[in-house]
């Protein structure tokens, strides 16, 4: 398998491609690329781009000088080396990089127009479930030597749909913050007793003021009455003129009690106004997102960490170089002061009630200073904190966010109880799924299904060989897992003693010093022992030097890992004589048992592995939104 794997080298490719000197780089999307369709897609990348943000993404993967300027055919390279750089998990993050792989290989016009999408508009959009859910371009790449920024921040945007929420009440941000009036101690709580405390002072008034009403209008019905009664024209013009200044009276009490009560009303519906506007502000100004820093890992680890996501503060930008990562308690609190007085004009542009700009504005001074408080410094941060928390979505949420998925996704699982139970699955499974899904694994070892342990998502690659030949054989399964993998390697690992000179002969290969052999004659698991007594600490070392130095049966690569360079393989270990799961790497000179995972592989954990079964459901972009796209050009 050909891997260009530094972006030195996909870039060059990317250059020759638009040059039109490709050459005969046999890579799939450039064939793509040459399709009809492919050259319509790439034809669309063209400046202004949507943010300075994108230009630094493009600079850093062309490794441009910030004063060359930036051109057409600068964005086509950028995308261009994004569908042929090979992409690989560098953090806990298999949820998003085995999707983002799998789009990458398989589905090179969703990538288009995701890149499209993120390059000239700064977000990727999907509408499901009646609800449209936008997410913008990552803020972060990573800044790893010689990774693919713009790519990168492909993966990171996409990753957001781990934890897709389409209503803000379903925000953490949300839930600290407490919006709802019913969660004491929190701003929605505030603002409703507020609000109450005036409607009530209000209503108190309006009936202060329909009791001097009452009293205005029975005086004037006196002045009328004695106007009635008059028997001289000099005290008719005197009654007239006194029932004249009652009934004006009247008149001022009913205005005023009028306005009294239209202000309670106006009170009475301004908590659903003022909420419904600041969580419309909210959405706005913040923003919580996938960041691939919050739980950094080395490029190896064996075990997936959670989704860590970061709250984010926009300042009211687009641009994502002018937005605030939330570090800390100090960044929060002051992003909340700065939010709730950068939209207090806005809300009073919009507040139809003249008054109410006035109780805008004194609700705001006395947010402000609530948000300074001990009490509500406790209430935020009572359950976890506002502005970084761990992901309580999956890799399914981010296929089905992505994918726009409403149903449920079709899939097999079970728990496993030893590495040849899981190749039995695999191969069962796949002797059983119907032709259609089938028949691309028979003449494409890069085609993928979805698949993952009970901490890891990857991408199953039925066409490898010769896995690949173990669920096309007719016969019975676990017969062709024992002729062709077990016994043989089994008979030839058994049949070997190393006596002292062969041990020497062997651990010299790693161990320069300190190695003393063992007098008697050791078999492969006694010698490993043996090793593993006197260097504790080598033990993946020990396992490949046992497997690389004994091994006639080559492994059975069924996967690929995301990891570096690994795939996924069945062999039998040398130090057991028994079927084990590996990770090899692909020029095969590394290979390491999956010890870190033996609890999921021998039936202590009842957690389920599985396989995505229905590739449909992984469709490429929809067709009328694609045909649209095209029908814009």
């Amino acid at each position: 398998m050909k891997i260009f794997n530094n972006l030195r080298k996909s870039v060059a490719i990317a250059q020759a491609f638009i040059s039109g000197e490709e050459g005969d780089a046999p890579l799939k999307n450039l064939l793509y690329l040459r399709s009809k369709e492919g050259k319509t897609l790439l034809s669309r990348f063209k400046f202004p781009v949507a943010s300075g943000y994108v230009e630094m993404l493009i600079r850093r993967t062309l490794r441009l000088p910030d004063q060359e300027k930036l051109t057409d055919d600068h964005l086509k390279i950028a995308v261009v080396s994004s569908l042929i750089y090979p992409l690989r998990q560098v953090i806990g993050s298999c949820f998003a990089t085995a999707p983002a792989i799998y789009i990458q290989n398989q589905l090179p016009e969703r990538l288009l127009l995701d890149l499209y999408d993120l390059m000239m508009m700064g977000r990727i959009k999907r509408t499901f479930g009646g609800e449209e859910y936008v997410v913008p371009i990552s803020p972060k790449w990573g800044g790893r030597e010689n990774d693919h920024p713009l790519l990168r921040a492909w993966e990171y945007t996409i990753a957001s749909y781990a934890d897709y929420k389409v209503t803000f009440s379903r925000w953490n941000l949300y839930q600290s913050l407490g919006l709802d009036p019913k969660k004491g101690g929190g701003i929605g709580a505030f603002i409703y007793k507020k609000l109450q405390e005036k409607l009530e002072d209000t209503n108190k008034q309006v009936e202060k003021l329909h009791d001097e009403y009452v009293r205005a209008i029975d005086e004037a019905r006196v002045s009328q009455a004695l106007l009635r009664q008059a028997d001289s024209p000099d005290r008719m013009r005197m009654r007239k003129a006194e029932l004249e200044v009652r009934a004006h009276h009247a008149d001022v009490c009913k205005d005023m009690r009028d306005k009294a009560n239209e202000k309670a009303q106006s009170l009475s519906q301004f908590f659903p106004f003022l909420i419904g506007n600041y969580v419309e502000a909210f959405q706005d100004h913040f923003l919580e997102v996938f960041d691939a820093e919050a739980h950094y890992t080395d490029e190896t680890l064996l075990e997936d960490s959670p989704a860590g996501f970061r709250l984010v503060y926009k300042h009211g930008r687009s641009d994502p170089t002018a937005w605030s990562f939330i570090q800390n308690e100090e960044d929060f609190f002051g992003a909340l002061r700065h939010f709730f007085l950068a939209v207090e004009p806005q809300i009073s542009a919009v507040c139809e009630w003249e008054e109410g700009k006035k109780e805008i504005e004194l609700l705001t001074t006395e947010i402000v200073h609530l948000i300074d408080t001990d009490s509500f410094h406790a209430f935020a941060l009572k359950k976890k904190k506002p502005w970084s928390y761990t992901s309580g979505g999956s890799f399914h949420t981010l296929l089905k966010g992505y994918f726009s998925i409403e149903g449920e996704i079709a899939e097999e699982k079970r728990p496993i109880e030893s590495p040849l139970d899981l190749l039995t699955f695999l191969i069962d499974l796949l002797k059983a799924l119907p032709y259609r899904v089938t028949k691309p694994f028979e003449t494409d070892p890069h085609a993928s299904l979805f698949m993952y342990s009970p901490t890891h998502a990857f991408l199953l690659r039925p066409g490898l060989s010769p896995f690949k030949e173990g669920w096309l054989d007719k016969g019975f399964t676990y017969t062709w897992i024992r002729d062709h993998l077990i016994d043989p390697a089994k008979s030839h690992y058994e049949s070997i003693r190393l006596d002292a000179s062969l041990q020497t002969l062997v651990a010299e290969k790693i161990f320069s010093h300190g190695f003393h052999p063992s007098p008697g004659g050791l078999t492969l698991p006694e010698f490993r022992v043996y090793l593993i007594n006197m260097f504790p600490n080598r033990g993946d070392d020990i396992d490949n030097l046992l497997f690389q130095s004994f091994s006639t049966i080559p492994p059975l690569p069924f996967a690929d890992t995301n990891w570096a360079d690994y795939f996924f393989a069945f062999a039998v270990n040398p130090a057991t004589f028994e079927l084990d799961l590996y990770r090899m790497s692909i020029d095969g000179n590394r290979i390491y048992p999956m010890t870190p995972w033996r609890h999921y592989l021998d039936g202590t954990t009842k957690e389920d592995w599985g396989v995505l079964t229905h590739p449909t459901d992984f469709s490429g972009a929809p067709l009328s939104d694609l045909a649209l796209k095209l029908k814009k050009i």
